[in-house]
């Protein structure tokens, strides 16, 4: 997956770009089935008085993944947006790919393969 990183009033140290690769490799690996040839994603951070804003940006099929975190480090920023996107990619992946979805019978929370049999009954006492 490519990636962008931009960052603003901030300079990164080696460490914390190879935490970045780590965790794109992660999100690539839960996305290894999409049908793009260069899935671009948007890692932005900005510090903006003593705050560091982490904002993330991963256009998919169907929907754009949008993220972002403020912290005090700018490390803890960027683990926690990563962490809050990996669990918006699990509810992608479980609302538009039944077929790799978590929940056994997801068709029937949708509604789909259910037949009404005519000879079943219910019995209520009073």
């Amino acid at each position: 997956m490519i990636y962008i990183l931009t960052k603003k009033n901030i300079a990164l140290p080696k460490d914390k770009n190879q935490a970045i690769n780590n965790e794109i490799r992660r999100i690539d690996h839960l996305l290894p089935y999409i049908n793009l040839a260069f899935p671009i994603m948007w890692v932005n951070i900005v510090k903006s008085g003593k705050l560091y804003n982490a904002t993330l940006r991963l256009p998919l099929p169907k929907q754009v993944l949008y993220t972002h975190f403020l912290s005090d480090t700018p490390s803890q920023a960027i683990h926690l947006a990563f962490e809050r996107l990996l669990k918006i990619i699990k509810k992608y992946k479980d609302l538009h790919f039944k077929s790799r979805s978590d929940y056994p019978n997801h068709k029937s929370i949708r509604g789909e393969g259910f037949a009404v049999d005519e000879n079943a009954y219910i019995n209520v006492t009073l």
